[in-house]
């Protein structure tokens, strides 16, 4: 990556996603952070930040903000944890990774990094430890809704499109959400 290269950053606003905007700021990118609602006040975010208003659920901006931003990296952050709501989850994780997609078809982009999650691999049984090999099949419905996040992500890459897609486990950390089981 080059210093000057374009980064855009979905879901800056949450915790990984905000996190990641700061890091690629600071090293000298020149970053683009989404998030949904109102853009961010002068003095509450980093000003090397360029801040864009983007519902994940509504292709035109989507399309905006990729156009604003030129991006040749997409740090996909973009997505819903922690509830059972299933149209919750499918909206945020599922169609907003459409959105993307649909909308990157112009970018320059060499790396779209899509994070993923351990819950999308089966239960271990008796503490058996989950290695990347490990069969899939959700037991949860966040679960479901990565799982199919990951096969349109899969689906993109075989289109030519340069995915890189990983499955954390139990991100910790300053602004981690009180909803999931670590915060």
């Amino acid at each position: 990556m080059s210093a000057a290269e374009r980064v855009l950053v979905t879901g800056a606003g949450g915790q990984l996603g905000g996190h990641a905007a700061h890091l690629l700021a600071r090293s000298g990118k020149h970053v683009y952070g989404t998030v949904r609602g109102s853009i961010p006040a002068a003095g509450e975010k980093p000003p090397a930040i360029r801040w864009l208003s983007c519902d994940f659920s509504k292709p035109d901006e989507v399309r905006a903000a990729v156009k604003a931003s030129n991006p040749s990296l997409v740090l996909h952050a973009v997505g819903l944890a922690g509830i059972v709501d299933m149209s919750a989850l499918v909206a945020a994780n599922v169609t907003a990774l459409e959105h993307l997609i649909e909308s990157l078809e112009d970018a320059p982009l060499h790396c779209l990094p899509v994070i993923g999650s351990g819950a999308e691999y089966s239960p271990g049984r008796d503490r058996e430890p989950i290695r990347e090999d490990h069969p899939l099949g959700p037991s949860s419905p966040y679960g479901l809704s990565k799982l199919r996040q990951f096969e349109i992500a899969q689906r993109a890459a075989e289109r030519g499109l340069p995915v890189a897609y990983g499955r954390p486990f139990n991100l910790i950390g300053p602004g981690v959400s009180c909803v999931t089981a670590v915060g």
